[in-house]
């Protein structure tokens, strides 16, 4: 009796064992190729969201003072906000959100003579004790600007401002206290601000959570915030 028949099905026994063990083998390295992918995916967006900073500068400036160095009904206050943001991840970041607020230390409330505006004031307190600060501006606004592409830096900037014309209370505040300044030897650019910068990017390449109900670090994973400044509002 001839063995070649009893070999046969042991041959494709093995081929079939080979050829299984391929395909395995495939699908493992597939699965490790996208989980290191899926992992670098992962660190790329935690890096963004752990590196990426923001430099400000403020100017402050007073359009309409009169020769006595008071500021004119038909004046206007100006606050340019100048952001360098850098970028060091690998990631491009785009703006979504500017919220900005800008104070005036407010020294005739501190004096003791508008008690109607200390009571809507804001406190800061520090080294000088409790300070009283009249809020001029409170804005925010979703923004649609140039990305900053990944390992680079782009510089940005904002414009408040306000008037009679834009906003007649809280510029004839404004009017009121640094005509408090000047008439104490000091200008109206001598009286001291805080201000408070808060910023939204989005991650290029996150997609946005679908579903109001996912949970909140699949909301936010696609977000960077930061917070410049004290924020004293109540």
């Amino acid at each position: 009796m001839s063995m070649a028949g009893l070999d046969r099905p042991r041959s494709l026994s093995v081929v079939l064992r080979r050829a299984l063990w391929i395909v395995f083998s495939v699908i493992v390295a597939v699965l490790v190729i996208l989980t290191g992918a899926s992992v670098a995916n992962f660190t790329s967006v935690v890096l963004a969201k752990a590196t990426v900073y923001v430099v400000l500068q403020y100017m402050i400036t007073y359009e309409g003072l009169a020769p006595d160095g008071r500021l004119a009904s038909d004046g206007s206050v100006n606050v340019e906000v100048t952001a360098l943001v850098e970028n060091p991840s690998q990631r491009s970041i785009h703006f979504y959100l500017v919220a900005y607020s800008g104070w005036i230390r407010d020294g005739p409330a501190e004096a003791g003579l508008n008690e109607s505006r200390r009571l809507s004031d804001n406190l800061l307190r520090g080294p000088e004790g409790s300070m009283w600060f009249f809020r001029v501006f409170g804005q925010s606004a979703e923004v649609g600007l140039d990305p900053v592409p990944a390992r680079a830096n782009r510089t940005f900037t904002f414009t408040f401002t306000t008037s009679a014309a834009s906003d007649p209370v809280r510029f004839n505040a404004i009017r009121n206290i640094t005509d408090f300044a000047v008439a104490r030897g000091g200008t109206a650019a001598s009286v001291p601000w805080n201000q408070y910068l808060f910023l939204v990017f989005t991650i290029d390449g996150v997609p946005e959570a679908s579903s109001p109900t996912a949970p909140s670090y699949l909301r936010d994973i696609r977000r960077i915030e930061r917070e410049l400044g004290v924020n004293i509002a109540r």
